[in-house]
């Protein structure tokens, strides 16, 4: 937009700081192109040829408001952090050959897969 009007996109920034009704303009502008955009998509739906990767990419980097794509984990805490979990087996070196032995037997008596102990 800055382009359009012929000034650098600081100048856009200090009008919508100093001049509220600048920064109200600008807002709306922003929202009849977002419709815009997600007219197209709407409209193209059924096309074969429309590059929708293309088109959801697009929204999110115009619009990353109310287009991001977020990369989510599964399981975390209440603040959304991954939730780390760590196990310590102490084994015998008795107990450790015994377990060593036992799977080996299972595996043998499945004809090598190992499948059986997933």
């Amino acid at each position: 937009m800055a382009s359009r009007l012929n000034v650098t996109y600081q100048t856009l920034l200090n009008w919508e700081r100093t001049h509220p009704e600048f920064f109200d303009a600008l807002a709306l502008a922003e929202m009849h192109a977002q419709a815009l955009w997600e007219d197209e998509g709407q409209t193209n739906l059924q096309n074969r040829e429309f590059q929708s990767s293309v088109w959801s990419r697009s929204m999110a980097a115009r619009f990353p408001k109310h287009w991001r794509e977020k990369t989510a984990h599964v399981g975390g805490d209440d603040d959304d952090n991954p939730i780390k979990t760590e196990s310590k087996v102490d084994l015998g070196l008795d107990e450790f050959a015994r377990r060593i032995a036992g799977i080996a037997t299972r595996s043998d008596q499945n004809g090598g897969d190992q499948s059986a102990d997933a």
